[in-house]
């Protein structure tokens, strides 16, 4: 990760909600959005990781109702359909295994590129806050009215706690 990225790979802070130091961490790249296990910091109730900061190597835990996210910006976009110009009703799929779920999409400008060079980006709003969204993670969307035809996807950029 060091060589790649230049940072991160060293010891840094785990972080409550409010961010206040709760412990230490070895390496934000070692956690994913999610986890419960393994953080070494004990609350007496159930704790998540909620977010990770790449630029401060730092880790933040909270509650499983902090793990929910109500919109999510989508980078890299990679249309199998002409590329939305308004907004519209869809199906977005998270995870690997996970169900395509009900969310509003619209065009997203200003977004800068990633490594595959493609600058189109699009928003997304649950309609029912989900659990676990990450940036890093792909994201596919699907036709609502035609659940099984693809229209396109992209990269999780960024996230919007309920």
């Amino acid at each position: 990760l060091v060589e790649r990225r230049g940072h991160g790979a060293g010891p840094g802070e785990i972080q409550d909600l409010d961010g206040n130091a709760v412990g230490e961490h070895a390496g934000h790249h070692r956690y994913t959005i999610g986890q419960r296990r393994g953080l070494g910091t004990a609350f007496g109730y159930p704790i998540y990781v909620v977010d990770k900061d790449p630029e401060t190597n730092t880790v933040t835990v909270g509650p499983r109702d902090a793990l929910k996210t109500s919109s999510m910006t989508v980078g890299e976009a990679n249309w199998l359909v002409d590329a939305p110009t308004t907004e519209r009703r869809a199906l977005a799929q998270i995870r690997a295994h996970g169900d395509a779920c009900p969310v509003l999409i619209r065009p997203a400008d200003g977004i800068d590129g990633g490594p595959s060079g493609r600058t189109g980006a699009f928003e997304v709003a649950f309609d029912e806050p989900q659990e676990g969204v990450a940036p890093g993670q792909a994201c596919v969307l699907y036709d609502d009215a035609e659940p099984e035809v693809v229209l396109g996807g992209g990269w999780i950029r960024s996230t919007s706690r309920a």
